[in-house]
């Protein structure tokens, strides 16, 4: 996927989030960049950076980036 859409898309949420009066907790969001040839784009919600991480744990299991 296009990094740039991926940020537009966040930036299409926060508006949806602000619009609703929720919450978008920026520190349960992380990013990971998956194989060798995925670009290494960071991604904001305004002007917080979302965390990079190698690997995460959803569901008992944990996904790595390789």
């Amino acid at each position: 996927m296009d990094s740039s859409k991926l940020q537009k898309d966040l930036d299409t949420i926060i508006v949806w989030v602000d619009k609703w009066e929720m919450n978008f907790n920026v520190g349960k969001c992380k990013v990971m960049h998956v194989g060798r040839t995925s670009p290494r784009k960071s991604y904001y919600k305004r002007e917080n950076i979302l965390e990079e991480v190698d690997q995460e744990k959803d569901f008992g299991i944990i996904i790595t980036s390789d």
